[in-house]
């Protein structure tokens, strides 16, 4: 948001624009609007490095992969019929 910030308060000709942006399946995903806006979110997550929590040198570099990058999540359902099981503990008497 600070890259973003400063590009606006520049006044440049171009501005990177978004059409949506959230937290799904706890990924976050944002939608350029156009392939400006890709490159510039591109270049500036590259630039971007987390600190690690313990001594710094092991900091984290973040990577913008495409929706097609990502892996599918695995889904599973299950539907158990009939009345519920009661368990009751057994003391040996």
């Amino acid at each position: 948001m600070k890259q973003l910030d400063a590009a606006i308060d520049c006044q440049c000709n171009r501005i990177p624009q978004f059409q949506e942006s959230g937290v799904r399946h706890g990924r976050f995903h944002i939608s350029c609007s156009d392939e400006y806006s890709d490159q510039w979110l591109q270049t500036t997550v590259d630039s971007i490095k987390v600190p690690s929590e313990q001594d710094g040198k092991d900091d984290y570099q973040l990577k913008l992969v495409t929706s097609s990058e990502v892996p599918k999540l695995l889904r599973a359902e299950v539907f158990v019929s009939g009345p519920p099981l009661v368990y009751h503990d057994s003391v040996p008497g």
